[in-house]
């Protein structure tokens, strides 16, 4: 009788290595390759997911080998966890809900300063709303969120 499989995936949490492989070895044999980074197009990922997420298959009471080859220009930051896909899942339902109350309250504050400036024609609401703009675009983009929704393929940059 064959051996139940376990799904559990690996999560790398750092969204901005330019390239990730994962290979799976399990004895002898090579089981999965799994390709990623933001210097590939997002649909190469195993998983639609904004970091490096990929699934691992482990035969129930087996060790399967795990190799991990990142390269990257920026800094090499590899907060690596295994987790299963109702954690993944958890943990990122609470990080959207977060994040989407930090970017809705980030529109309000630009909406509010955009009526503000019209009004008053200050300036200084001018570079106000610019800063805000900055800070959410780079923060949007340090969430991973900006190569998930806007910028897929890396080869139209």
């Amino acid at each position: 009788m064959p051996k139940s499989l376990r799904t559990i995936f690996l999560r790398v949490n750092y969204p901005h290595h330019d390239y990730i492989d994962l290979y799976l070895q399990h004895g002898e044999q090579n089981i999965g390759h799994f390709e990623g980074g933001d210097e590939r197009t997002f649909a190469s990922r195993p998983v639609d997911h904004r970091t490096f997420l990929a699934p691992v298959k482990i035969p129930m009471g087996e060790v399967v080998a795990v190799y991990l080859r990142i390269e990257t220009q920026g800094p090499m930051m590899l907060p690596l966890e295994l987790i299963t896909q109702v954690e993944a899942v958890k943990e990122e339902s609470v990080l959207l809900l977060f994040v989407g109350l930090y970017f809705g309250v980030i529109i309000i504050m630009l909406v509010y300063n955009a009526f503000i400036y019209t009004s008053l024609r200050d300036s200084t609401y001018l570079y106000y709303l610019m800063y805000m703009a900055a800070v959410a675009a780079q923060l949007f983009t340090l969430f991973g969120f900006g190569f998930q929704y806007l910028w897929k393929n890396p080869e139209i940059l």
